[in-house]
């Protein structure tokens, strides 16, 4: 993937169209986007072929938007990113479509907006914060994730249950790829082991 982003920065800078210092701002520019859609149209592909695209509408909408902020685990290179990406969207997608509203989903549910709540954001070596900006990136996190879990009770007692449990879904998954991390937050080191937790939309 990386040495087709390099050639077409490439042809770009050929074409004078962007200057030859800004090519590694803008590889990395294309490949930020490709992570950030090739997830949701994979997701679509899924609701469109399973003829529940609202449902993985719903189910995408809380792992994007909150991700933004909290931070996670990160796969090392952008094949495993996608790849990885897939599997579990595909998994999280499954799931949401075959389980009910449960007393379990509402306990992991809670359980995954404490982890949200106490361990967001998630600083690393790839995205530095000071002070202020871990402190508005913790509000945003979780001004969204009660956001969030608001639609999600809402929905559900307006009778939409299919709908809060795609919402509980997207949301679990943010806390579930902020796991991996808990080790390094709790050592306050960064070994090298833990370099694939950053402030990423993709997995």
């Amino acid at each position: 993937m990386q040495k087709y982003t390099e050639a077409v920065v490439a042809w770009l800078v050929k074409c004078q169209v962007i200057e030859e210092q800004e090519k590694e701002l803008y590889c990395y520019a294309m490949e930020s986007y490709i992570l950030f859609w090739s997830p949701v149209i994979f997701v679509l592909l899924l609701g469109i072929i399973m003829g529940k695209v609202k449902e993985s509408i719903f189910v995408i909408i809380p792992f994007m938007i909150i991700r933004k902020y909290s931070g996670g685990y990160h796969a090392g290179t952008i094949y495993q990113c996608l790849v990885l990406s897939c599997i579990v969207l595909a998994i999280s997608f499954a799931i949401a479509v075959s389980i009910r509203f449960s007393i379990g989903l509402n306990v992991a549910l809670i359980l995954s907006i404490i982890i949200i709540w106490m361990i967001s954001p998630i600083d690393s070596d790839n995205k530095r914060l000071n002070a202020e900006e871990k402190k508005n990136m913790a509000c945003k996190t979780r001004g969204i994730t009660c956001g969030i879990c608001g639609a999600i009770y809402l929905t559900w007692l307006l009778g939409k249950e299919q709908l809060a449990i795609d919402l509980t879904i997207g949301l679990i998954l943010v806390a579930a790829l902020q796991i991996p991390c808990i080790p390094l937050i709790l050592s306050k080191r960064r070994p090298k082991r833990h370099e694939n937790c950053r402030f990423e939309n993709e997995i």
